[in-house]
């Protein structure tokens, strides 16, 4: 077993870490939110975030384990703090680094791990959102982007948390100054529901609205917190989206059943994830109009989706190529 190394940050990176005032915090939805996507979006047993402390891994989010920290030496996010990218172990026994370590011959009985840091305001490695599986496996090209997209919201989180404890009275009070000095309320918050016509022209585009801006032109502070859910509502939908195209993608060029489960799963949580955003934006008729927009650009992608797995079912892969690069497939 290697123990992780520290990086040549190291007391920067703590300082960092420590000065966020997350240590040791109760759970929080807004975390857990995104562990138990992660679970279910890669399908495994266990999805957590991990703080790196000096001498000790702690995990402010956890879904499938008991344990609440593990110590440092033996921990595989040390070693993914280390660098920018995600760390995978596909098989942790055939891994030098890994293979003796207590986490891996006995519980949790890791094999497989995928790790990708989380940075700080001032872009410190704090620790990652990783993956744990029982049994050894891989990540395609799609599904590391997926983790990545993951990982960003965890930090979103981190930041929206540093700014909050760095001064919650002035934030809140520059708020109300802002919209008191505008001429027209209504006008600033359509500033913020213009932001989502663009999440109605493509999934993969949504993360690009921003919180910031959100919060810029928000009336108060229920106002920035429903379009905060908005906006993780529809960084889900996403998520999902990724996960149906690839899903569909895998099985049109492999012919693998396999990727039919993973399809269906993956099509259920993203319409859940849709009708979850009508409802919470019922109050609100834009941001409603425009969820509703993106709803029906869904289903047109999931017809295409379930009209080029049929094609490739019952005539092979070149008709599935013809639905996916038709001029409607790409027009969507």
């Amino acid at each position: 077993m290697t123990p992780p190394p520290k990086p040549p940050d190291e007391a920067q990176r703590l300082a960092s870490l420590r000065s966020l005032k997350l240590l040791d915090t109760a759970p929080e939805e807004r975390f857990d939110r995104i562990t138990r996507l992660a679970q279910r979006t890669f399908g495994v047993p266990i999805a957590v975030v991990s703080l790196v402390d000096d001498d000790r891994q702690w995990f402010k989010s956890h879904q499938g384990l008991e344990a609440t920290q593990t110590p440092r030496d033996i921990s595989f996010c040390g070693h993914a703090i280390l660098g920018d990218g995600t760390m995978i172990v596909p098989d942790a026994t055939k891994d030098p680094r890994f293979s003796d370590n207590p986490l891996v011959t006995s519980d949790p009985n890791i094999r497989f791990y995928a790790g990708h840091p989380l940075e700080g305001p001032d872009g410190a490695r704090l620790g990652t959102l990783c993956l744990l599986d029982r049994v050894p496996r891989e990540l395609d090209a799609e599904q590391r982007r997926a983790l990545r997209d993951l990982a960003g919201m965890v930090q979103e989180e981190i930041r929206t948390h540093a700014s909050r404890i760095a001064a919650p009275d002035d934030e809140h009070s520059r708020l109300v100054a802002r919209l008191r000095e505008a001429p027209d309320r209504t006008a600033a918050r359509r500033k913020v529901q213009a932001g989502f016509v663009a999440a109605a022209t493509a999934i993969v585009a949504v993360a690009g609205i921003s919180l910031i801006l959100a919060r810029r032109y928000a009336a108060d502070a229920s106002w920035v917190e429903h379009t905060h859910e908005v906006i993780a509502g529809i960084d889900e939908v996403r998520i999902w989206g990724r996960a149906v195209e690839s899903n569909a993608r895998g099985f049109a060029l492999s012919g693998n059943e396999g990727f039919v489960k993973s399809y269906e799963t993956s099509r259920a949580e993203l319409r859940a994830r849709i009708a979850d955003l009508i409802a919470l934006t019922g109050d609100h008729a834009a941001q409603n109009a425009r969820v509703r927009d993106m709803a029906l650009l869904v289903e047109t992608r999931l017809d295409i989706a379930a009209r080029t797995m049929k094609a490739r079912r019952e005539r092979g892969a070149a008709a599935a190529g013809m639905i996916a690069g038709s001029p409607e497939s790409l027009a969507v």
